[in-house]
């Protein structure tokens, strides 16, 4: 942005964030726990969108991180020290994440931990409950197997958490209450929704993706790419303008009110 800055080029800038997802308390427990998963773990977390952290309905808490630590070690412990499994992507990474753990347990934090870290930078999951604020799990953009969990008790409490930290590039709603959904499309500032699906929304290419705020600006994919990677050219022709040009130049008030009334009146 700032190269561009000295040739007054436009950009769009996708960037980042801790995207959030909410778990409310009609929504499909092992579902969601399967999506979060999938979502967090596909590159080992290592995708900008990415579920950062969940926030989940007090009276499905327990049941919900019981379903993941289940998911987990049905699906992806095995994945753990074989190819399939990836690697963060490079020794400074790596040591963040781990610091990142030290720092939550260190300020009272519990870790459950899937089993031990192996070789090549592979990173099994950790699950971080009694989370609060003062932890770097909950100040920076995590970008790897670890996942806090906060309890909330509605979907007020859920948009309140997330509009105290910065926009997110995306975030993520379980429910099976069209109230809650339209409540989060309209109040919620984020780069993209998804509703019981995490990260796939960025495939469909007919969805417009980008930041917003302090996760970016601008959007592309589909027909929105090619706006923002063009400029609309506003063309205006005009005939026999001789009258109109000759009662603004006398600021007639025939014209001039009539204008006024349409630019200058109050929202």
């Amino acid at each position: 942005m700032a190269a561009a800055a000295k040739n007054l080029t436009p950009v769009t800038l996708e960037l980042g964030g801790k995207s959030p997802a909410i778990l409310l308390d009609d929504a499909d427990i092992s579902a969601a726990a399967m999506s979060v998963l999938m979502g967090k773990l596909s590159n080992s977390g290592q995708i900008c969108v990415a579920p950062d952290y969940v926030l989940v309905h007090e009276e499905k808490y327990d049941a919900f991180i019981a379903e993941l630590k289940q998911h987990y070690e049905k699906t992806y412990k095995t994945k753990v020290g074989v190819k399939n499994q990836t690697s963060i992507i490079n020794d400074r990474q790596f040591q963040r994440l781990n610091d990142i753990i030290i720092d939550a347990k260190s300020k009272g934090a519990n870790v459950w931990q899937a089993e031990p870290a192996c070789e090549n930078r592979q990173l099994p999951l950790h699950i971080i409950t009694h989370v609060n604020k003062s932890m770097r799990v909950m100040q920076e953009e995590l970008f790897g197997t670890i996942l806090p969990i906060l309890k909330i008790s509605n979907l007020n409490d859920a948009i309140s958490c997330i509009r105290e930290d910065t926009t997110p590039l995306a975030s993520y709603l379980f429910t099976q209450s069209q109230v809650a959904m339209n409540k989060v499309s309209k109040e919620l500032a984020t780069g993209t929704l998804a509703i019981n699906e995490t990260i796939v929304q960025v495939a469909v290419e007919s969805l417009p993706f980008g930041g917003l705020g302090h996760s970016g600006m601008g959007q592309y994919h589909g027909e929105e790419g090619f706006y923002t990677f063009s400029h609309k050219k506003p063309i205006l022709q005009s005939n026999n303008t001789k009258w109109r040009n000759k009662m603004l130049l006398s600021h007639s008030k025939l014209l001039t009110k009539p204008l006024e009334w349409l630019f200058l009146r109050k929202k």
